[in-house]
Order: structure tokens, then sequence, then C-alpha cells
């Protein structure tokens, strides 16, 4: 049966809900940041029902200039290593953190874009020693271009990963397929860089009201022997009604 999970903030959850486990945003609920620099929050599971923590999103602030060859990088590892000892304390084993953070990979306007890349590369590099050190597995996320002016598809990462020598997995999330008109072959053509996946319908719609689309392409995952787990990263109007409906759709597509 397919494991599920959500990649969410306390107030979008249903207590009771029929999940395998949760994928919590770290920024603000795991880690803090001011002018003092990252601190490890308190209570960082206060009002999330009892599932494991699989997983963390929203690894960067969007304060930080990742790309920019000028930005302290000290002030980066500071901020990965508060991120491992905040999360690495409550994850549960084969745990994951996804480096999505478009604002602050985005390669600012006035540096070259090679200088950027490989400043990302350096940031990458280090977020996997860190985190792994702290038994978590960093995931690269391609944003839509909308978000981030550098990794918008697999592809696009996977060339990048290989170029620096980088031995990551990626994230596929449906929801930046979409917004980039790929489809499910894209993805399946992918299939052996994809370490975990993201559902959600177009415009961030719970996965029950595209449930065609998003359900198209989890398929097709499935069949080409994707067994990895799945997080629903969407908007909800509704969210006792969406969420339920969303998984019961999901757990019957993925039996």
């Amino acid at each position: 049966m397919a494991e599920l999970g959500l990649v969410i903030n306390p107030e979008q959850l249903p207590t009771d809900i029929d999940l395998d486990f949760l994928e919590p945003v770290l920024m603000g609920r795991f880690v803090g940041s001011d002018d003092e620099g990252p601190r490890v929050l308190p209570d960082p599971l206060s009002g999330l029902p009892d599932r494991p923590i699989r997983g963390g999103a929203v690894l960067f602030p969007g304060t930080m200039r990742l790309a920019d060859p000028d930005f302290d990088l000290s002030l980066v590892e500071q901020h990965l290593t508060t991120v491992g000892q905040a999360l690495g304390a409550y994850a549960e084993p084969g745990r994951w953190v996804v480096l999505g953070s478009g604002a602050s990979r985005r390669i600012p306007d006035e540096v070259d874009r090679q200088a950027g890349l490989a400043r990302l590369a350096e940031v990458v590099g280090l977020a996997d020693r860190v985190l792994s050190e702290a038994g978590l597995e960093v995931m690269l996320e391609p944003l839509r271009a909308q978000e981030s002016n550098v990794f918008n598809d697999l592809a696009e990462g996977a060339r990048f990963l290989d170029d620096h020598g980088l031995d990551l997995r990626m994230v596929c999330d449906t929801f930046h397929m979409f917004s980039q008109d790929l489809t499910a072959d894209f993805a399946v053509a992918h299939l052996d860089r994809i370490g975990h996946v993201h559902l959600s319908g177009h415009d961030r719609l719970p996965v029950s009201q595209d449930a065609d689309a998003v359900l198209d392409v989890a398929v097709a995952l499935a069949e080409a022997g994707y067994q990895g787990r799945w997080s629903f990263e969407c908007r909800w109007p509704d969210a006792a009604r969406d969420v339920a409906d969303s998984i019961r759709v999901t757990r019957e597509r993925l039996q």
C-alpha cells in the first residue's frame, strides 16, 4: 500500500486523519531565524497528530542568498547545523529534507550565472554533508520558473547534479510539473533520479479536485517502478474534507 504523508503547517491538519507520516515545514516550526542567527524552536510537534516525522520542507529562509558568491557561506553552514539539530531529534529513520527554497536559491540578476551555479553547488554539497551527519537525506526539488530561475525541472536538476559530481536524489512535485507543462512521461523518464514525490493539482488544488491529472502521474511512476513515499502539498479550502478525500482517492488509485 502507498505510504502517504502531508507537507503541513498545524492549522491545516485534522488530528484524526488517515496519514502514515508528516513532512512539516521547517522554518517557523523547527527553526527560527532573526538578526542573531538561527535557533532551534521549542515544542515543534505541538498541535500535530501522533504520526512519524519522515521529512521536512522549506529548508532555508528567503533572506539567504545561496547563489551569491559574496554571501557568507559560514552563515549557511550555521543554519544547516541548526536544522540538523532541530529535525534530527524527531525525524524517523529514512528521513529527508527538501531543498526547494526558491527565493533563497534564486541567482541574483547581478551575479554571473555560472558563478551562481558554482556557489549553489557548494551550498548543495555543504547541505548534503552537514545534514547527512544528522541522519537526513537532502533532496533537490525543481521549482516552476515563477518561483526560481534555476532548477525548473528534473532534467535541469539532473544536469546540475551530474556536472558538479553531487550524488543527490530529487523531489518530483506535480504542481511544479504542471506549471512547466510537463507530463507523466517526463517524470517516468527521470524515475531513477526521484527519491520522493509531492502530489498537488494545478494551482495547488487538493488532489481530490484534480485527481485525473495528478494521479495519472502517480500511477505512471508507480507502474514504472517507483517505490518511495508520497506527500500531499496542496491548498486546503476545507481541510477536514479535502485532505480526507485526497487520501481516499489516492489510496484507491495506488493500491
